[in-house]
């Protein structure tokens, strides 16, 4: 089905003309009145949300400069649940309540440097407790305490959907927090 162009004399005076810009009533480009979107400035600068892989690399630069202490040689940190000092390559950031708590995932109340070794147990700390959720719960209550660790779950029952601009200030903030230590 083609469509006839009618030109703008046919149409009567101030007969808007349609266009994929807008309408245009004699030579004045008008906003179209149908589609009246809030314009966006085009010349502002695009910002890429940073991947997950950054912003975890973020939170866990934060967590091992955190929970070493100055009982830890440079590149060694300390477990938090059976306190070995060990080098970072046997020790691992992990989430008290899982990744998929989108909303505590990058919390650094949630995340704990964990070992990945032999030592309380046969097969590490956070192995361990990754496979005893009830033994990590308990463990996390008294670590954070009662409340705190309440809190924390109720943080993370939440939905979350973060902006571009909110997940470049977690990786800001966390890189912060790393500097101030």
């Amino acid at each position: 089905m083609s469509h006839k162009h009618i030109a703008p004399s046919e149409r009567g005076v101030g007969t808007p003309s349609w266009s994929n810009r807008g309408f245009i009533e004699g030579k004045t480009l008008l906003p179209s009145p149908c589609f009246a979107l809030p314009r966006k400035n085009l010349m502002a600068k695009r910002i890429k949300p940073p991947k997950e892989a950054t912003m975890d690399t973020a939170a866990r630069e934060y967590i091992r400069e955190r929970d070493s202490d100055s009982d830890c040689p440079e590149g060694y940190g300390r477990c938090q649940h059976c306190n070995r000092i060990l080098d970072f390559s046997q020790l691992q950031c992990s989430h008290l309540l899982g990744r998929r708590h989108r909303e505590v995932r990058f919390d650094p109340e949630n995340l704990v440097l964990l070992c990945m070794v032999a030592g309380k147990y046969k097969i590490g700390c956070h192995t361990h407790l990754d496979q005893h959720p009830i033994e990590l719960h308990l463990w996390a209550q008294e670590f954070l305490g009662e409340d705190r660790y309440a809190l924390l779950q109720e943080r993370g029952r939440k939905l979350c959907k973060r902006t571009k601009q909110e997940k470049w200030d977690i990786v800001d903030t966390l890189r912060d927090m790393k500097d101030a230590l």
